[in-house]
C-alpha cells in the first residue's frame, strides 16, 4: 500500500511538473496567461479526479503534489496575477479530489 501511494505521489508530482511545460508553451503560443492556467485546471483537476478514484485516502495529497510545481513557480515569480490563478487553479484542483466517489452499484 505504502509503494503504491508513493507510486501514485510521484507520478502526481511528475506530472504536474509537466504543467509547467503545458504552461508555457499555451502562453507563450498564445499570448494568453489566463488560458495557460485554464488549460492546467481543467488538466490537474481531471487527474486529481482519476487519481482519487485510484486511491481515495490520499486524494488531497495527490491534488497538492499535481498543482505544486505550478503553484511555486508562479508565487515565487514577481507577477502577482499568475499567483493569484495558480492559487484559484490549486482550489480547483483540490475540490475535484474531493468529490466523493459515485455510490456502488449492486449487481443483480
Amino acid at each position: 500500500m505504502a509503494a503504491r501511494r508513493i507510486g501514485l505521489g510521484m507520478l502526481a508530482l511528475i506530472s504536474g511538473a509537466v504543467g509547467i511545460v503545458i504552461l508555457f508553451v499555451i502562453g507563450e503560443g498564445t499570448g494568453s496567461g489566463l488560458l495557460a492556467y485554464a488549460v492546467d485546471t481543467l488538466l490537474f483537476a481531471a487527474a486529481a479526479y482519476g487519481l482519487s478514484r485510484v486511491d481515495h485516502p490520499g486524494r488531497i495529497a495527490y491534488a497538492a503534489l499535481l498543482c505544486a510545481p505550478v503553484l511555486l513557480l508562479s508565487v515565487a515569480g514577481a507577477d502577482k496575477g499568475g499567483a493569484l490563478l495558480s492559487l484559484l487553479m490549486t482550489a480547483l484542483t483540490i475540490a475535484a479530489a474531493i468529490v466523493p466517489p459515485p455510490p456502488a452499484r449492486a449487481s443483480g
